[in-house]
């Protein structure tokens, strides 16, 4: 902005009672001006001319910028995903407490079934989510290229304004708080160690929370991306250019399907089980949700408070299982196309199926009210399988770990660093750290002075 030729653009009007707020103010006016210019004409009087004569096209103007910021959201929560996952990998791979014998050596915490229960599916979702966010990073990308090398460029923008603006406003709050719950759940893990200032985790927890309310509350994003998928629910055709809801094409098919019918053609230990199960969960919401409203407008309430109230009837958990869908997807996606060795490979499937099988359990309830399994075998074998590939995961967690892992001047954390010498590096720190053999200087506020003898 700096080398733009402000002089064309005529000054702030002189006096009045906005005056000493003008000489005040810490911007360049002509520069700010220039920003306005690229999406919205700003006049001196505060009345806002668009320079686009269709609706559609401001609007995508202006989801361009909000995308960008929203998006870099995203990365940033991913990495913290991954921090706070080796951490905890990291940490109860040499912690050891108890084990099957009285006087016998202690086991590591990652042998413990529920310490790989707690931690391991965070582990999964680093994986998967880094992988999603860079996909979805790589699509927004594309289009905005497209439209910007395109002579109807803005044409383009506008086509999928809408869906990417629901994918990202669905998978931001999905990873952010995912990344908000590893930092409790590694913090606990760790123990009381968990807790120190030089585990880094407190640190985490303080610089990622405010990312759950900016550019968006998460719960109003939510909202948003909801309101998208009712409205392709609703249409006579699919407005989905990047494809993430296609599978609407087959809603008939999809909302008659059950456990037992799908399980025998497509095993629980496919790639494609879990995927046909989501697309079943959102349907079923799409469905549920959009019949809820219109009961609703049919009491008499407005379509403002018919959609408020039906947040918690379905509308939050379908926008979450919109992005969880999409993650998975873009995961299955992306390791079709990779060549690798098959120990590498298995590995990439394991990560897979921990993942979608502990996502698959918090939406259990809505399997079972929705009719889509009855009787105990589907709630089941996902946590048999969830448990199983715990259990499988166990003996390369922690090369998963040291894979995803910044390095450890970045991490920065004593209970994780890469050589595994916990306590050594605990007590270096201890005894390294600038002012651990002296007195605070705030010693004297805290002596309670020696109360004197009345006798």
């Amino acid at each position: 902005m700096a080398s733009e030729d402000t002089s064309f653009i005529p000054d702030l009007p002189s006096g009045g009672p906005l005056a000493v707020y003008r000489k005040r103010a810490n911007f360049d006016w002509k520069r700010l001006r220039l920003i306005f210019e690229k999406e919205q004409g700003l006049r001196i009087k505060g009345v806002y001319e668009s320079v686009f004569t269709e609706p559609g096209k401001v609007l995508g103007a202006a989801l361009e910028s909000f995308s960008a910021g929203r998006i870099g959201i995203m990365q940033e929560s991913a990495n913290t995903l991954c921090s706070a996952a080796v951490i905890a990998v990291r940490y109860s791979a040499v912690r050891k407490q108890f084990g099957p014998e009285r006087q016998g050596e202690e086991m590591a915490i990652l042998e413990y079934q529920l310490h790989q229960y707690r931690i391991f599916p965070y582990l999964a979702a680093a994986c998967v989510q880094k992988i999603a966010t860079e996909e979805l990073t790589i699509t927004y990308m594309e289009i905005i290229a497209r439209s910007q090398a395109d002579s109807n460029g803005f044409d383009v923008l506008t086509q999928n304004a809408a869906e990417i603006h629901a994918l990202i406003s669905s998978s931001k709050p999905l990873i952010t708080w995912a990344a908000r719950d590893a930092i409790q759940e590694a913090r606990e893990a760790c123990g009381g160690h968990g807790y120190l200032a030089a585990a880094k985790l407190g640190q985490m927890r303080t610089d990622h929370d405010p990312l759950c309310t900016y550019e968006g509350d998460n719960n109003v994003l939510g909202q948003q991306a909801s309101n998208w998928l009712l409205r392709q629910w609703s249409a006579k055709e699919l407005e989905t250019p990047i494809g993430s809801v296609k599978f609407l094409e087959r809603r008939s098919e999809l909302l008659a399907l059950n456990y037992a019918s799908l399980v025998q053609k497509t095993p629980i230990a496919s790639w494609q089980f879990s995927l046909r199960c989501y697309e079943w969960l959102l349907c079923h919401l799409m469905a549920k949700t959009t019949a809820h409203i219109e009961g609703q407008l049919a009491a008499g309430s407005s379509k403002f408070e018919a959609r408020n109230n039906s947040q918690v009837a379905g509308a939050r958990e379908l926008s979450l299982a919109y992005a969880e869908y999409y993650a998975l997807t873009r995961y299955v996606d992306h390791v079709s196309t990779l060549t690798v060795e098959a120990p590498y490979a298995s590995v990439l499937r394991l990560l897979f199926d921990v993942y979608a099988m502990w996502l698959l359990e918090k939406h259990m309830t809505t399997f079972y009210v929705g009719g889509f399994a009855a009787g105990r075998d589907f709630s089941a074998a996902v946590r048999q399988l969830l448990l199983d590939s715990c259990l499988k995961l166990k003996d390369v967690a922690v090369s998963v770990a040291d894979a995803i892992s910044p390095p450890d001047f970045a991490l920065n954390s004593v209970i994780a660093r890469a050589d595994g010498l916990l306590y050594e590096n605990l007590q270096n720190e201890f005894m390294t750290n600038e002012g651990a053999f002296q007195r605070p200087s705030w010693w004297r506020d805290v002596i309670i002075p020696q109360a004197q003898s009345k006798l």
